[in-house]
């Protein structure tokens, strides 16, 4: 059993899992949906769970969303994304909590995290970066820097990236096309093959 680190009983604990060995992630939002925090807890000794540990904490007036776009870094920091300034974006976190770095700055919106990739140092991200209507497949460095677009521009694309992160099948339609299946690598954004 892990604390939950409140004694309210009128809480919502939409997420949960590991992030490196015995350690326990859970994501606790109140009932309102207008406060969610996030905590970790060791949980090595199965008789008593660590005391949860507050790594992360949002709130707002009226409503946040549940985070699926949740990632945890060897080092114990972590990827997330959130829209406090409005906009939806990937945000890097330290493991306790204590600093925090917008990774896609800007009037946008990600669509959704794709994946970290820790030995490149990136993360990939679908986003509605150059029109609103459309979505694009990208990357951008763990320290904010080298955004890079990885799938054609107009239409929208979505991504599964391989293994390892060197390719990824990109689903593109547009307005006039229905569309069409591609695998593309990563490096150099080369089309490998239309399926």
């Amino acid at each position: 059993v892990v604390p939950l680190g409140t004694s309210e009983t009128d809480v919502y604990v939409p997420r949960f899992g590991f992030t490196t060995g015995s350690t326990v992630w859970f994501m606790r939002m109140d009932r309102l949906q207008n406060e969610k925090l996030i905590f970790t807890s060791d949980v090595s000794n199965p008789k008593a769970a660590g005391r949860p540990k507050p790594i992360y904490k949002e709130t707002s007036p009226t409503y946040i969303q549940v985070t699926d776009d949740l990632h945890f870094l060897k080092d114990g920091s972590f990827i997330l994304t959130n829209d406090q300034d409005g906009w939806n974006h990937i945000v890097w976190n330290s493991a306790d909590g204590g600093a925090r770095r917008i990774l896609t700055p800007g009037n946008f919106d990600v669509v959704e995290g794709k994946g970290v990739d820790e030995k490149a140092k990136r993360v990939l991200f679908t986003a509605s970066k150059l029109d609103p209507t459309q979505q694009e497949v990208w990357s951008i460095g763990l320290n904010g820097k080298g955004l890079k677009q990885l799938s054609p521009a107009g239409g929208v694309n979505d991504a599964d990236f391989s293994e390892g992160f060197a390719y990824f099948i990109d689903t593109r339609s547009t307005a006039n096309d229905p569309g069409d299946v591609t695998l593309r690598q990563v490096a150099g954004n080369v089309r490998a093959s239309t399926l």
